[in-house]
């Protein structure tokens, strides 16, 4: 349920779901909320109590403000991209990504 007081459709807590999905402990929990916010909350009080789990976020992880809301707790979080350039000069961090990836695996990637 959106919390009345959250702009813009921001969850305010995530952690009836989470309940659900700790119950089900599964190999892998998907959210694909867009919002900074919202993707940063669920990520923050997943890692209150977590399962076992690869953890896929959509989209926000890229913005400063996931960044900023969830600093190392985003570390091996996976996440994509749809179509986005991860080399552009207005995100620094993806063409850090890139560099790794060519220095790993001695080719460039592609979008």
């Amino acid at each position: 349920m959106v919390d009345e007081l959250a702009p813009f459709g921001e969850v305010g807590d995530w952690r009836a779901i989470l309940a659900k999905v700790r119950d089900a402990n599964p190999d892998l929990v998907i959210n694909t909320d867009y919002l900074p916010g919202n993707s940063a909350l669920v990520l923050n009080q997943f890692l209150e109590t977590p399962t076992n789990s690869l953890v896929f976020l959509q989209y926000a992880q890229p913005a400063p403000d996931f960044i900023a809301l969830t600093g190392d707790h985003s570390t091996g979080v996976l996440y994509d991209l749809i179509n986005a350039p991860r080399d552009g000069d207005s995100w620094p961090r993806g063409q850090t990504l890139m560099r790794a990836y060519e220095e790993r695996f001695g080719v460039t990637s592609g979008a």
